[in-house]
């Protein structure tokens, strides 16, 4: 949709910004190219070493929220692309965290594929889903 019919649409483009206006957003921004989920040190090449921590950083931020935030109503975790993944791992997490809150997750563009083969192959060498996570899902 372009800013041009968003405009001609209010009705449809007004309302999802009045439902969050008064919220508090929280950014995780996406750097490590591990879904989010990540927890190791990879050498793809002798000149090229990745350090993904998006499960460490991730973790931070829920902590984070979890320090600063006294039980919130409602919470609605997003992600897009590979951050859709991120929201849904992390969002179980928040919703531990705040169990009284009615809590929606929005994962936009991921795959959909949520099984234990997502975690076998080269996933695994990013130290994807530790033990951590896995508990949370394979239970």
């Amino acid at each position: 949709m372009t800013l041009q019919s968003r405009t001609r649409a209010s009705s449809i483009s007004i309302g999802p910004i009045i439902l969050f206006q008064s919220g508090t957003w929280v950014h995780v921004p996406y750097c490590t190219g591990d879904l989010h989920w990540g927890d190791s040190d990879v050498s793809y090449s002798s000149d090229m070493e990745i350090h993904h921590r998006g499960f460490i950083n991730a973790s931070a931020v829920v902590d984070w929220i979890a320090e600063h935030f006294n039980a919130p109503e409602k919470l609605f975790v997003t992600g897009e692309s590979a951050g859709a993944y991120g929201s849904e791992l992390h969002s179980i997490r928040l919703m531990t965290v705040f169990p009284y809150a009615q809590a929606t997750n929005l994962g936009d563009a991921g795959s959909g594929r949520f099984d234990s083969r997502l975690l076998l192959g080269n996933s695994a060498a990013m130290g994807f889903c530790q033990a951590s996570c896995r508990s949370a899902w394979f239970r």
